[in-house]
């Protein structure tokens, strides 16, 4: 038998700090990172001021729509639905900068209201805080694996939200790089509506995907296993007709006249669904589809508050056949939307919330 080889000192004084390790020490690190409340109270001016705003509560209908399935405690649901809530107005937030928006809701854009410093370190938070929430959220009996998976998925689905509206920015400012020529580098950068499938829609396809995902998480019921139970078409199928719908409606609602300003998109320069359909169709035509298809990206070049010049750009999407085409879209979602309800079992939660998905005629 071979005699025993001793450890150094050193090795011995490590050993002895792994088998009992200084927990005072430890608190007193958490208490060095720990953040006084009065603190975020303050740097959270520019967040509270958005979930104070009025709101159509569209996140916590879609989370009692899933919940019909996933029979969640009312804490559950109350907890995704209010973390969700939180992360779309942090994101709109950085969206009301990125896209210049003085207005949310019928009121001043939060970095208008605080200054866009403050504003963007509000959302940035939120963001951080949200990572977090889904790592302390995780019971006791989940893994250091199931906690990893679940920051991880929340990360991918941010990844993607990002590339989504830097996309979207990247084929607005080229359009503001342009000049007001015919020539064919004029049109080189109009997504097409594949992209916009593919990218752009994804925004807001991901939160409902991510909302779904999360109540799942905490579901006992067949619905959290089976995968021929799964809700994650549907929750994509919600988010795709939600944005097209807004896209829609930021151009011919009074209502939203009303909260954003008329035509809020064009001042924006933005790429929605209707304006990708009329500059696809005008620009792939000889004459005065080219002149129409110009017109429009010069108006939307110009990020004009001037009403008659807006008018002038809702009427080459109008004559377009836009809004008609986007109609028949949402028309196909809409019974996309249905069949897979249907596939599920029905829903009578759905049925109440129909609202939300009703055609726009």
């Amino acid at each position: 038998m071979s005699p025993q080889k001793e450890s150094s000192p050193l090795l011995q004084d490590f050993d002895k700090t792994v088998e009992t390790p200084d927990t005072k020490a430890e608190d007193d690190i958490r208490k060095e990172y720990s953040i006084d409340p009065k603190y975020t109270e303050i740097i959270l001016q520019p967040f509270e001021y958005y979930q104070k705003l009025p709101s159509k509560n569209i996140r916590r209908k879609i989370a009692d729509i899933f919940n019909y399935w996933y029979r969640c405690s009312k804490e559950d649901i109350d907890r995704a639905s209010t973390a969700m809530h939180g992360l779309h107005n942090a994101s709109l937030i950085i969206d009301d900068i990125e896209d210049g928006s003085d207005m949310r809701r019928g009121q001043p854009a939060a970095h208008i209201q605080f200054g866009v410093p403050l504003a963007l370190n509000a959302a940035n938070y939120v963001y951080f805080d949200s990572v977090k929430r889904i790592i302390e959220e995780k019971n006791d009996e989940a893994t250091p694996e199931d906690r990893l998976k679940a920051t991880l998925e929340f990360v991918n689905a941010m990844m993607v939200m990002h590339v989504a509206q830097g996309m979207e920015i990247f084929w607005r400012d080229e359009n503001l790089k342009g000049t007001n020529s015919k020539d064919s580098k004029t049109f080189q950068h109009i997504p097409t509506e594949q992209e916009y499938f593919d990218i752009i829609v994804k925004k807001t396809a991901g939160q409902f995907v991510m909302l779904s995902e999360s109540l799942k998480e905490r579901s006992k019921t067949l619905y959290k296993d089976q995968p021929a139970l799964s809700a994650h078409v549907l929750a994509s199928s919600m988010g795709y007709h939600f944005q097209i719908r807004d896209d829609l409606l930021n151009l011919i609602s009074n209502t939203y006249e009303a909260g954003k300003g008329f035509c809020e998109d064009i001042t924006e320069g933005k790429y929605s669904f209707p304006i990708i359909y009329t500059l696809n169709r005008y620009h792939e035509k000889d004459g005065i589809g080219i002149d129409k298809a110009a017109r429009l990206l010069e108006i939307l070049r110009m990020r004009t508050t001037d009403r008659a010049l807006k008018k002038e750009a809702y009427d080459i999407i109008e004559e377009s056949g836009a809004f008609e085409y986007t109609k028949n879209v949402l028309r196909e979602y809409h019974g996309k939307i249905g069949r897979e309800v249907l596939r599920l079992g029905g829903n009578p939660v759905f049925v109440e919330h129909m609202d939300i998905f009703a055609e726009v005629f």
